[in-house]
């Protein structure tokens, strides 16, 4: 049995470089929360950006996803793994509870 129950209710945040769209999910207790994850924290730490001081994310026009996680940071796995990982790993997941 999964943790999480899907209700595909979205919801759609501005911030300060662009609007997120999240989803509300319901625990398994059934209690409803707001749900967004990988919310850019700063530009990619790639390319002249690595091994630098974080730097503010760029903007984004329309409404940008944020509805699951999709890359993972690099790192060692004990057992073979699908995981996508990147070193473009710079987000932020917020939970929030429906009131």
């Amino acid at each position: 049995m999964s943790l999480f129950m899907q209700e595909n209710i979205d919801c759609i945040v501005q911030l300060p470089h662009g609007k997120i769209q999240g989803h509300i999910l319901r625990s398994e207790n059934g209690k409803n929360y707001y749900a967004f994850q990988e919310i850019p924290y700063a530009a990619p730490p790639i390319g002249e950006n690595r091994f630098q001081e974080p730097k503010e994310p760029e903007p984004w026009d329309g409404i940008r996803s944020a509805t699951r996680n999709e890359v993972v940071c690099l790192q060692e796995m004990p057992i073979p793994s699908s995981l996508r990982m990147s070193e473009d790993c710079l987000y932020l997941n917020v939970y929030s509870p429906v009131s």
